[in-house]
């Protein structure tokens, strides 16, 4: 089930019915159109700002889609289970597989993607990147020898990103993901960060474990904490942010907002009442969201 709200404040959320499944990520492509991708192929699309939803499910491999990524201009790619990358020229009518993932064979979590280019990153430390929209793809090195698992990836017209992922990991690239650096959480956060926003400007915010929530200003070179509201203490799977908007989606049926680029936030309530898990959220320019998560969500 998803929810979706046209409200400028992201303050009131309304359930929608009719699907079933879990969905692990969200794509917004314009102010009304979304891909959702989630476990056993699942892949719907929406042109109604999530009233109703299509199937789109690749005929091509199988498997649990873990990311989705639109590169602002004709293609989404889609990567999961088993090094699975797949990909889509035509909104989801046609989809193709990845000619080559360098031989990997793990999971790949989180995937991000602008014009021709690419990034992926998953288990064991594994950072992947694609000059020819996901068709290719190359392993790159990773700093400071991090063998752990990557769980999300963002990345700005111009080639910065930020990596995220467990034991705390933040690695940025300023070209388009070819070279990086790690940088260090604030209070010393060791636990798992499982998603990153990151503005053009160079805002970014990181969510994971134990209700955590930092915030950057320099494309993650340095990093603040956060107080999440209510004093949550739960996950949060999903963040996206535009311009001084943020959401923040987890555990339990958790929504939270902020109006400052997530320095402060504001617990909101769950359509119909839910308290399943959210697992993605999606945000554009109106501002309109998204959010998608479990079967009972």
């Amino acid at each position: 089930m998803v929810l979706n709200t046209s409200s400028d404040t992201l303050v009131s959320w309304v359930s929608v019915g009719g699907q079933t499944g879990t969905f692990n990520a969200l794509a917004m492509l314009t102010e009304r159109e979304a891909i959702l991708v989630g476990d056993s192929n699942a892949a719907i699309y929406t042109d109604d700002g999530g009233k109703t939803w299509s199937d789109i499910a690749p005929d091509v491999g199988s498997g649990n889609l873990l990311d989705v990524a639109w590169n602002k201009s004709d293609t989404i790619i889609a990567v999961g289970a088993a090094g699975r990358v797949v990909y889509t020229n035509d909104y989801g009518d046609n989809w193709v597989s990845a000619a080559s993932v360098d031989g990997f064979s793990g999971s790949i979590n989180g995937v991000a993607a602008y014009d021709s280019y690419a990034v992926a990153v998953g288990a064991g430390g594994k950072i992947l990147s694609s000059i020819n929209k996901g068709a290719i793809w190359a392993s790159v090195t990773t700093a400071g020898g991090y063998s752990g698992t990557f769980y999300d990836v963002a990345m700005t017209t111009a080639g910065r990103c930020i990596a995220v992922g467990a034991n705390g990991a933040i690695h940025t690239s300023a070209d388009y993901g070819v070279n990086w650096s790690v940088r260090t959480p604030a209070s010393a956060f060791n636990g798992t960060f499982h998603s990153i926003t990151l503005t053009e400007s160079g805002y970014a915010i990181a969510v994971g474990t134990n209700g955590v929530i930092q915030t950057s200003s320099d494309y993650g070179s340095t990093w603040s904490s956060r107080s999440s509201a209510g004093g949550y203490s739960n996950t949060f799977y999903s963040v996206a942010m535009l311009d001084t908007k943020a959401i923040a989606v987890g555990a339990n049926g958790e929504i939270q907002t902020s109006y400052n680029r997530g320095q402060t936030w504001v617990k909101r309530p769950a359509g119909s009442g839910s308290t399943a898990q959210f697992n993605a959220i999606a945000i554009n320019e109106e501002p309109y969201a998204i959010i998608a998560g479990s079967s009972n969500a």
